[in-house]
């Protein structure tokens, strides 16, 4: 099954990523900021990261650095999901490794769309790692 860290501080976006990504019958895990998703990324080597940019202590811009720096983390993709839509942001977040930026709000259709266009195909049909 598909693993996917949802990194975001609002608990509505987490239980939203988890509903989407159910009917995908991929697997959430959830951190509540950057340094836990950093320390959650590196125990459980999810498929993909989604990752919120507006977050308390280590926004996600940081975190995103952290994540591309770190051995065990650095070829995870990225999936940048933010309700900011500064395309300075969304150049900065690509430069440093995101492999997608997804706006909020966002419908089911938009989200799916996103993570499937991330995930190798492969994972996708095999509903697990490659």
């Amino acid at each position: 099954m598909i693993k996917v860290l949802v990194i975001d501080d609002s608990p509505i976006q987490q239980r939203l990523a988890k509903i989407y990504l159910a009917q995908e019958e991929m697997e959430t895990i959830h951190a509540k900021n950057g340094k836990e998703g950093i320390e959650t990324a590196i125990d459980n080597r999810p498929d993909l990261i989604v990752l919120d940019i507006e977050m308390p202590e280590m926004d996600g811009i940081e975190t995103l650095r952290n994540l591309k720096l770190i051995e065990e983390t650095k070829n995870i993709p990225v999936m940048m999901c933010s309700s900011l839509r500064d395309e300075e942001i969304v150049v900065e977040c690509l430069a440093i490794g995101a492999a997608g930026y997804v706006c909020k709000p966002h419908g089911f259709r938009g989200f799916r769309d996103s993570v499937k266009s991330i995930l190798p195909e492969t994972k996708i049909k095999n509903g697990e790692p490659a």
